[in-house]
């Protein structure tokens, strides 16, 4: 990896939470998952294609900031493209495969990619669902997933990541209804999920350590690479969505993750003078991480969606050791995507010839 420009170390720490957390907080359908599976709004054509339910959506995002000058000390405008690829494989009628990439490109001047106008990746994730239980009559089902998160994005292997697992289980429920004769839908689901990351170090590291010579030392320069990030070594994911139906083509999705890290052990520390230093008493062992969003989706065609929405993501603490907003911060992004289903276009064009 070649030697990185220093970033801001808000605008850092906010890339983290977004890439740790699984970024993108999504739904499909009537169940909401974090990573591996289509956006809020993106349902399936209800075509028997064993590809149902893949998707890929293209989307313009804009940081909150942006808009306004004056919200923080410093002006520092976000403005990017991102193409979301989300293949999905029926494997039977209980078992699915799906996995999930993101390829985004900054259009404003980037405060952590080496060089300007950087494409840039996301982690990649690969689950495996499985439908336990379903009663179509009442609407409620429950289904368990695996999921497996491999560290292609820069975030991910600057911090040594190796990998990570998550395991978990989803409770959904989901009804239409017509009051006075006017057809609505209301969708509920629930997850839960718990596993562990694995990562070469304790910490993030530096792309080359700050203290020249210490390959000399008798200890290396190990500890003079690490950048005092702590890396977690387990998580924990509650996750919730309720998706309202107004119409038959509109949808109004709210949802909400809270994310809770266990954070790896760092018993001394090293200061640049070469003195260890006890690890503060007062730093913790555990972080938590909050995700808000809110999506209006319609729904052009069988094949194509739009969809408006807002994204929020905040850490535990802000630097002065008070809470952030949960739902309106200097990390809040808004979006507009296009969304293609590409087992409903291909229905689509078999049916019409």
């Amino acid at each position: 990896m070649s030697q990185r420009n220093p970033p801001r170390s808000s605008r850092l720490a906010a890339l983290r939470t977004l890439v740790l957390g699984a970024a993108l907080l999504v739904a499909s359908g009537a169940t909401a998952q974090v990573g591996g599976q289509a956006p809020a709004g993106a349902e399936s054509s209800g075509t028997p294609s064993i590809f149902a339910g893949s998707m890929v959506s293209l989307r313009q995002q804009v940081g909150a900031p942006s808009f306004m000058k004056d919200a923080l000390p410093d002006y520092n405008p976000n403005v990017s493209t991102a193409l979301l690829l989300a293949p999905r494989v029926r494997l039977g009628d209980r078992f699915s495969l799906s996995a999930m990439i993101t390829i985004t490109r900054e259009l404003t001047n980037s405060d952590w990619t080496t060089d300007d106008g950087e494409t840039t990746l996301s982690d990649t994730f690969l689950t495996l669902g499985a439908a336990l239980w379903n009663n179509p009559k009442l609407g409620l089902g429950l289904s368990a997933s695996a999921q497996l998160r491999l560290p292609t994005s820069k975030p991910s292997l600057q911090n040594s990541m190796i990998g990570a697992a998550l395991f978990g289980l989803t409770a959904s429920w989901s009804k239409g209804f017509a009051p006075l004769g006017w057809q609505q839908s209301l969708s509920i689901a629930l997850i839960g999920r718990v596993g562990p990351f694995a990562h070469r170090y304790a910490t993030g590291s530096f792309d080359s350590p700050w203290l020249e010579g210490c390959a000399e030392l008798p200890s290396g320069c190990g500890q003079f690479s690490n950048d005092g990030a702590r890396n977690p070594v387990w998580r924990a994911q509650g996750i919730g969505a309720v998706t309202w139906g107004p119409a038959p083509k509109l949808s109004l999705s709210l949802q909400g993750g809270v994310f809770y890290d266990k954070l790896g052990e760092i018993p001394t520390a090293t200061s640049r003078s070469g003195f260890e230093v006890p690890r503060s008493g007062t730093d913790p062992d555990a972080r938590g991480i909050v995700f808000t969003a809110l999506y209006l989706n319609y729904s052009v065609a069988p094949a194509v969606s739009v969809a408006l929405g807002t994204e929020t993501a905040h850490l535990q603490l802000q630097p002065d050791s008070t809470y952030r907003q949960p739902f309106f911060n200097q990390f809040t992004t808004v979006l507009l995507a296009v969304r293609l289903f590409p087992d409903a276009l291909v229905a689509g064009l078999r049916s019409g010839s």
